[in-house]
């Protein structure tokens, strides 16, 4: 039995799960939480990516869609919406 100083058993409410389907370099994503995680693995592997998926799902729930795609400018957080296409330059 879980003995906290809730009571007997403590229920704590938070995302347990995180899912991403194409974000960016991520193709499919589907981990479990737990209240400690260790978040390891070689450069370019989307570590920071996946972080970025915790902080949308965060703006997602503080604010709506269109402010959470946007991002933050005060927080140097870049636009999410999908990346604009190079400009073609002619030879």
């Amino acid at each position: 039995m879980n003995r906290s100083r809730e009571g007997p058993v403590s229920r704590q409410c938070g995302i347990v799960r995180m899912q991403a389907l194409r974000y960016r370099c991520l193709q499919y994503i589907d981990q479990p939480l737990a209240p400690f995680q260790l978040l390891v693995g070689p450069n370019a592997s989307g570590k920071s990516t996946f972080l970025d998926v915790v902080a949308f799902v965060g703006d997602l729930l503080r604010t709506d869609l269109d402010a959470a795609v946007r991002g933050d400018p005060r927080t140097d957080v870049p636009h999410r919406g999908p990346r604009p296409e190079a400009p073609h330059v002619a030879a």
